[in-house]
């Protein structure tokens, strides 16, 4: 059996999804009561992509998304072909065969998860629903009306970008930071969220005099990112995005990365173009120390991976 993904978290629990489509979960409090091998919990087959996501009361729950083959849907499991199914991780942690139920929503192509809120891409004119806490805006919905959404709910901000066509799911992609988010349509790259130490990239805030980076932090709402080279302001068709803890890469149509948000670690993978005495950039930037075709990015809370052409 060969991993070709890993989803979880380190205080509740870890997971796979195999290279034939079987998804397995391996609960931490059972783990931890003995140092005996410990068979995963077998979740279902054909799984796309999974993810665990914290409620409202911070109790965690597991994601995973149903994309079946051609094959499974000349059978009657083809009604959870592009569905989401959602566990109880207490229920799931105690019982070797959890319930589940499926959330209500159009057909979902891809998911992105993080510890506080999920987006979902689906098929429709309006393309993406998020869930999960709204607290800091990553969710793309009014705080001052909604701070937590406990159903799939829509993104009225990009209704009427979406498609009916199933070829052209590529053209929507989703991914999700502790506290802010990122949507690419027609690959045109959206983030929103917290907008604290440049991680959405959208250029410098509303009072940058004193280089304080609480200004404008709580802007509400869901707009274009900024990208700046060598001064000058750009248009960039974006294939791919990864959202960090603070830090945002984007990857374009030509093969460059351009990163954003917090440097604390190194993660944007370039020099700081702001005041010397900051560790964190509000535009999105070229990695110009990249000399091959980047033809993937991966991101950790605090770190990037950028896979080169060889």
């Amino acid at each position: 059996m060969t991993t070709t993904s890993m989803f979880g978290d380190l205080k509740v629990g870890l997971g796979i999804v195999n290279n034939t489509g079987s998804a397995y979960w391996w609960p931490l409090q059972q783990m931890r009561k003995t140092t005996n091998h410990v068979d995963g919990i077998w979740l279902g087959d054909n799984i796309k992509e999974a993810g665990v996501q914290c409620t409202q009361k911070d109790d965690p729950i597991l994601l995973i998304l149903i994309i079946l083959t051609p094959f499974y849907r000349t059978f009657s499991r083809s009604q959870v072909d592009g569905k989401v199914l959602e566990y109880d991780m207490d229920e799931l942690n105690q019982n070797q065969q959890p319930q589940s139920k499926i959330l209500t929503m159009p057909h979902v192509f891809s998911m992105a998860t993080s510890a506080t809120h999920v987006l979902f891409a689906v098929k429709g004119g309006a393309p993406v629903y998020g869930m999960g806490s709204n607290r800091m805006g990553q969710l793309g919905l009014d705080m001052s009306l909604i701070q937590h959404a406990d159903q799939p709910t829509v993104l009225d901000f990009f209704d009427g970008l979406g498609t009916m066509d199933n070829s052209e799911t590529s053209a929507i992609k989703v991914a999700c930071g502790p506290f802010h988010s990122a949507v690419t349509i027609h690959h045109d790259l959206y983030t929103f969220g917290w907008n604290d130490q440049g991680r959405i990239g959208w250029g410098l805030p509303a009072d940058e005099g004193d280089n304080d980076s609480t200004c404008s932090i709580y802007d509400n709402g869901i707009k274009l990112a900024s990208f700046i080279d060598n001064g000058r302001e750009l248009d960039v068709l974006v294939d791919k995005v990864c959202c960090g803890s603070a830090h945002t890469v984007a990857l374009d149509v030509d093969g460059f990365a351009w990163t954003c948000g917090s440097d604390k670690y190194l993660q944007l993978g370039r020099k700081l173009e702001n005041h010397k005495d900051t560790t964190y950039d509000n535009y999105f930037r070229r990695c110009s120390g990249i000399k091959k075709t980047v033809v993937d990015c991966q991101v950790g809370s605090w770190s990037t991976l950028l896979l080169e052409r060889q």
